[in-house]
């Protein structure tokens, strides 16, 4: 159960790469916009590989099969989507991979699965999340 809850993670972050990226090719007006939503699809690329070379020493690379990887993604996409308004989209985005990294963290945590360098990874990941998520409601109050 964790290496799929994990799975879904990394497509997530996928999911979140792509549909940042996109957000931040269709924002208009505020520059500052745009830029926010560079800075916050580029970080998935990183995060991505972080956590799936760690997930690869628990599970093997079968974790991060090609097919499993698109399912995720697209379940994740399912879920998001892209939303008529670009920040609050964002928004939406930021605060589902949130959602989704605090339920795998439960779960590795109950099951003795969680080492001391993934419980770092998910902590520092979920910090930096959570002031995209600041961010984005900040913008989102104009």
């Amino acid at each position: 159960m964790s290496m799929e809850l994990y799975q879904s993670v990394l497509g997530a972050f996928k999911c979140a790469e792509l549909l940042q990226h996109v957000n931040h090719l269709r924002v208009r007006g505020d520059y500052s916009d745009h830029l926010l939503l560079g800075k916050i699809y580029e970080s998935y690329v990183g995060r991505f590989d972080a956590f799936a070379e760690k997930g690869i020493v628990m599970w093997g690379e079968e974790l991060v099969s090609m097919e499993v990887m698109m399912a995720k993604q697209m379940e994740c996409y399912r879920r998001c989507g892209l939303s008529v308004d670009v920040m609050q989209g964002a928004l939406g985005m930021e605060m589902h991979v949130l959602r989704e990294l605090t339920e795998l963290y439960g779960m590795l945590q109950g099951s003795g699965e969680l080492t001391l360098g993934l419980d770092d990874l998910i902590m520092s990941t979920c910090s930096e999340i959570e002031e995209n998520v600041y961010l984005l409601m900040q913008r989102c109050k104009r």
